[in-house]
This record gives structure tokens, C-alpha cells and sequence, in this order.
């Protein structure tokens, strides 16, 4: 077993199928083994001035970091030791349980060794999100700078639901529309646009004197309340002296 926690690659692997297959105790116990045995003052990148040598987690990271990184003057090495991404396995294995603030913890300690990475960042706003805290999850999404094409589509369906929780229709409207360029058949961002349009509609039944504040509401209780209102008779206010005429 021990020589899995030295072969990276092979115990990335082995504990990406054990998370995929709901074998998160097995998937636990092989992750902690391995960040154990990280080498002290590992760092995912390495820089000697002619080579950049840089622990990337798959070939489509690879191909987006030399995208957005151009080392015209440098050879770039793709090497498979990233014990953040250990981190960020025992995060999703920890959030497949619903152990949310566990997972955290993990996510934060992966961002400790790679401050950059779209995975993580794009992994800790979804788990904010389930944990209703929407403000700090869109602030994880627009972290998720560079990345793989697909991690780019997610970030931005992540952008965009957490403005739909924060009543900023508009904006969400517009990353959800860039996701699908990236992603054309996206159920979540769809299904998300058709939620906004749905919410748009009920904004029409509101009130007049409602519609143009700045952040009408979109639930059905709180517009059927302020319908009702606008119907009631207008009500006097009290008499004061000199008011008998």
C-alpha cells in the first residue's frame, strides 16, 4: 500500500474511482496517507529560470495553463506529484456525505499549496453555496481565473446561479448565456434561464408602485401580499384639531 501514497499518479487515480464509486472511507484513509508523505516545501511549480516544471492534474489543465501562461523563453514540464489535488478528492469525497465544513477545511488546504487553481476555487464555491452562504460562493466562481474550458463553464453556471439567490436577475441572465456558448447543452444553465424567465413574469403581476424599486421580490407570497394591498380602500389618518371641516 505504501508504494500507491509514493506513485502519484496511481493513487490519484485510485482515489478519484474510489470517490466515483462511493468508497469514501477506502478513498479517505489512501488521501491522508498520501498528503502524509508530501515532501516538505512542496510546491506544485517549480522555476529554475529555464524550465517550468508544474504539477498539472489532467492534459486539458496542461493545455489552459500554457494558454494563459506564456513562457515564450522557458520549456514547460508537465509533472503528476499535486497533493493538492489529494486536498481537493478528500473535499469531495467529505461533501458527497454532506460533510460540508470538513470539506472546506480540505479545499482551504489544497488553496494553501495552489492559491490559483480553478478546480478548487470552483469546488469551494459549490460547497458554500449548498451551505446557503451565496455571496461568498460567487466570490469563489470569479476566482476561477484560468482553467479548462469545462471548469470555465461551470464556474460561470455557478456565477450564475448564486446571482439568481441574490436577486441580481440580470447578470445571471448574462453568464448563463456565456456557459452555454462553452457548453451548448448544459441542463443546468437551461433550466436555470428558464427559472429566471419564470421570475421575470411574476415581477409583471406586481403592483405598480413595487415594480420599480430597485429589487422587486420574486416570490409568489410576498407578490400575492403586495397585490392585495394595492386593491384595500385608502385609509384616513387621524383627526387633529381644527379638522372638523
Amino acid at each position: 500500500m505504501e508504494s500507491e501514497f509514493n506513485d502519484e499518479p496511481r493513487f490519484n487515480r485510485l482515489a478519484a474511482e474510489l470517490v466515483a464509486e462511493g468508497s469514501y472511507a477506502e478513498a479517505e484513509a489512501l488521501l491522508e496517507a498520501a498528503v502524509q508523505s508530501m515532501p516538505t516545501g512542496w510546491k506544485p511549480e517549480e522555476n529554475d529560470g529555464r524550465h517550468l516544471t508544474v504539477a498539472f492534474w489532467d492534459q486539458e489543465e496542461f493545455v489552459a495553463y500554457v494558454r494563459n501562461h506564456p513562457h515564450p523563453e522557458q520549456s514547460i514540464f508537465w509533472v503528476d506529484k499535486s497533493y493538492s489535488r489529494a486536498w481537493y478528492l478528500q473535499a469531495v469525497a467529505a461533501s458527497k456525505q454532506g460533510q460540508y465544513e470538513r470539506a472546506l477545511f480540505c479545499v482551504d488546504c489544497g488553496l494553501e499549496l495552489e492559491p490559483d487553481h480553478p478546480e478548487l476555487w470552483n469546488e469551494k464555491g459549490y460547497l458554500w453555496a449548498r451551505l446557503k452562504r451565496h455571496q461568498e460562493a460567487l466570490d469563489c466562481y470569479l476566482r476561477a481565473a484560468w482553467a479548462p474550458r469545462a471548469q470555465v463553464a461551470r464556474a460561470l453556471r455557478g456565477e450564475g446561479v448564486q446571482l439568481v439567490d441574490l436577486d441580481r436577475l440580470e447578470e445571471a441572465e448574462t453568464v448563463l448565456r456565456k456557459s452555454l456558448e462553452l457548453e451548448p447543452d448544459s441542463e443546468v444553465a437551461k433550466k436555470e434561464l428558464d427559472y429566471i424567465k419564470t421570475l421575470k413574469s411574476r415581477r409583471h403581476e406586481l403592483p405598480r408602485f413595487v415594480r420599480v424599486w430597485k429589487n422587486p421580490p420574486t416570490d409568489p407570497v410576498t407578490i400575492r401580499l403586495l397585490t392585495l394591498t394595492e386593491s384595500l380602500p385608502s385609509i384616513p389618518g387621524p383627526k387633529t384639531v381644527g379638522d372638523e371641516n
